[in-house]
């Protein structure tokens, strides 16, 4: 079926649905830097994963295609997507959880060579050519393996044209779980899921305030950054801009009154909202940086109740980077 304007487009994922109430609409697309950076800018949810985490290219997260499981009720990057034509990418509907299908589709974007040996092949399955190819050779057992857990597809082909697809060989499932995020306790939310959270909040920062991560050494920039993130989630704060500005806070002014019992006091107030929760934080935290004023000792304290685990202690010189003059 044709998919061939935004209103076609909105009837059929309604449609999709109602047919599969249980199944998550997920969204796979290249790691160009124009289709990161819009996503960061138009999508707030949270439930992304980059599909070279925990691999061999995991250092080169910045490159990496990513998986997004989709908010039906926010469909502006979905639209963006459709819009711009760039054969990177399709989205489909799968009962899988977003766990599930990141080890899905990383078993068929690095293919093992048959000697066994480490040495790997990158399939950029999601680029225009290579989807329609499986597409149109489904006798290929490649094809039975890949597209497995999706019971609906929406590509675009080499002529520009978006098309829907069902899959008939789809295989049953897992019932869709719910928002991992909230509704685990964030003490028990896996590292995983803080980890991403983290570097997606590092990359919007890189793009509009770098001078508030540059200074931590890179060797320590993810563990305070994930901190921070793991702050905010006890705070109940979901939506990408709170998370962002109290984050701010966290990196410019340090964890020393941010952790204070009369300030976590107010960050799991049920009844403040997260507007209310950041801007007293705002107005009663001191400005001055406390980051080269809190020992190691101190520190690792502070960071084992925000995350509730024992962090590993380092000596003050490593958190802050030296400057160029130094």
């Amino acid at each position: 079926m044709v998919v061939d304007s935004l209103e076609k487009l909105h009837y059929q994922l309604a449609r999709d649905q109602q047919l599969f109430p249980k199944h998550h609409l997920y969204l796979i697309f290249d790691g160009l830097p124009e289709i990161v950076s819009t996503y960061f800018l138009l999508d707030d949810a949270p439930e992304y994963l980059p599909l070279f985490i925990n691999t061999h290219l995991e250092d080169e997260l910045q490159c990496s295609p990513y998986i997004v499981c989709i908010n039906l009720t926010s469909l502006a990057f979905i639209e963006w997507f459709y819009t711009a034509g760039l054969g990177l990418g399709f989205f489909y509907f799968s009962p899988l959880t977003i766990e599930a299908s990141l080890s899905h589709w990383q078993k068929l974007l690095f293919h093992q060579t048959q000697d066994n040996t480490d040495q790997h092949f990158m399939l950029r399955f999601y680029e225009t050519s290579v989807f329609e190819a499986l597409i149109n050779n489904q006798e290929l057992s490649e094809f039975n393996t890949a597209l497995a857990p999706c019971s609906t597809l929406y590509f675009q082909t080499t002529n520009k044209q978006w098309i829907k697809q069902k899959n008939t060989r789809a295989v049953n499932t897992p019932a869709r779980e719910h928002n991992l995020i909230k509704t685990l306790s964030h003490t028990n939310l896996p590292p995983l899921c803080i980890h991403t959270l983290a570097k997606r909040c590092e990359i919007s920062f890189w793009e509009s305030s770098p001078e508030k991560i540059e200074k931590f050494h890179p060797r320590i920039r993810a563990q305070v950054l994930e901190a921070g993130v793991t702050l905010a989630l006890s705070a109940n704060i979901f939506a990408k801009a709170p998370l962002i500005d109290l984050l701010a806070l966290w990196l410019d002014r340090g964890p020393l009154e941010l952790t204070s019992q009369p300030h976590l006091s107010v960050l799991h107030t049920s009844s403040a909202t997260d507007y209310e929760k950041i801007k007293y934080l705002t107005d009663t935290t001191s400005h001055h940086d406390s980051w080269k004023k809190t020992d190691s000792d101190q520190l690792n304290q502070l960071m084992s109740a925000v995350l509730g685990t024992q962090s590993t202690n380092h000596d003050l010189n490593n958190f802050i980077a030296p400057t160029r003059n130094q």
